[in-house]
């Protein structure tokens, strides 16, 4: 990426404000549990914002969660997976011809208690 064609205090004053839109959409995520931007339009942002830090010579980690404390259950509740047993997939497949079934895991529940800004 190179950098913007913009006086240094403009630069600055753009990625600072870049910074602090990507603040508001991490606490609402990771404290509230609502999303206020679609993931491709974030993962366009912060690599904007990577970019312009990057010509500040101010390369900055990202750390979503850096404001996290205590324990929180998972943002989004996983509730479209049925759970089942080994007969009642025997059942399902006695029905049908040429069945391959795959394990998969879509996304995990949990929750993770922060103690000083580590995930334990």
């Amino acid at each position: 990426m190179s950098c913007p064609d913009w006086p240094q205090a403009r630069l600055l004053r753009e990625a600072d404000a870049l910074a602090e839109q990507v603040q508001r959409w991490d606490h609402a995520y990771h404290q509230q549990g609502t999303s206020l931007v679609a993931d491709e339009l974030y993962d366009q942002v912060l690599e904007r914002l990577a970019g312009w830090q990057d010509c500040l010579g101010r390369p900055v980690a990202h750390q979503p969660q850096r404001d996290a404390f205590g324990e929180s259950a998972h943002s989004v509740v996983q509730t479209g997976l049925t759970k089942t047993d080994e007969p009642g997939v025997r059942r399902w497949t006695s029905r049908r011809q040429d069945v391959w079934i795959q394990p998969k895991v879509d996304g995990v529940q949990g929750y993770r208690r922060w103690i000083r800004h580590i995930a334990s």
